[in-house]
């Protein structure tokens, strides 16, 4: 969720309100905006100030000094968000202008895309048969999930007894969930088969592959019209 600039608190808003209308003012064009534009701006700012002061003292702290204070506050805000997208969407104001009224600074620049650098951490379960449950974490971490800037996983699996050195040699299946579970077809009972995985960025540019681990098929998988029938090795 994006950050909002406006405060939440009463008093902390007509504090930004006071601040915000005094700088607009002292020189409404470095913020692309009109004299008249800062003088209204002005007037809704002074109601807010006096609503607030009336609703906020004991002696004057009544139902209608608050209803008031909420009305004056809800023009002020309306008209200062109005005034703040003319600020942002006018190219001569300056970051610093910007920062000086409260504003967020939008980040035009985006983040460079980096070549995953971590090998990912792998666990393989066979779950019955042919079937095998894969998890990819980071490996820094406990619990799944991927490393910032990461956009998903590419499983490699190899059925063998000694994964092969050349990355050519493996099956690949893209993922962008931290577990899933995969079926080997045709595969014999006892077979092994190898699991590794590598990380890869939104520009699908992938980084180094993790270690390898292994487990044993147990039992074929056969289909007969729309029934499964499993053997066990």
């Amino acid at each position: 969720m994006a950050h909002d600039f406006i405060p939440r608190r009463d008093c902390d808003f007509v504090n930004f309100s006071a601040s915000f209308s005094a700088r607009i003012n002292a020189t409404p064009v470095a913020f692309g905006l009109t004299p008249a534009m800062a003088s209204d701006y002005a007037a809704l700012n002074a109601t807010l100030h006096s609503a607030f002061t009336r609703a906020t003292q004991s002696i004057t702290r009544t139902t209608p000094a608050v209803g008031a204070k909420n009305t004056a506050r809800r023009n002020a805000e309306r008209s200062l968000r109005q005034l703040a997208r003319l600020i942002q969407a006018t190219p001569g104001v300056s970051n610093e202008h910007k920062q000086a009224l409260g504003l967020t600074v939008r980040d035009t620049q985006p983040s460079p895309v980096r070549r995953p650098v971590e090998r990912p951490r792998v666990s393989a379960k066979l779950l019955f048969g042919s079937t095998v449950r894969i998890t990819v974490q980071a490996r820094k971490s406990l619990r799944r999930g991927k490393p910032q800037g990461v956009a998903g996983a590419t499983i490699l699996s190899y059925v063998g007894d000694r994964p092969p050195a050349d990355p050519r040699k493996w099956m690949q299946t893209n993922t962008t969930r931290p577990r899933l579970d995969i079926t080997f077809d045709h595969v014999q009972p006892g077979a092994v088969v190898w699991i590794a995985a590598r990380w890869f960025n939104p520009r699908q540019q992938a980084g180094p592959m993790s270690e390898a681990v292994y487990t044993h098929m147990q039992c074929q998988t056969l289909r007969l019209g729309n029934d499964v029938l499993r053997l066990a090795a």
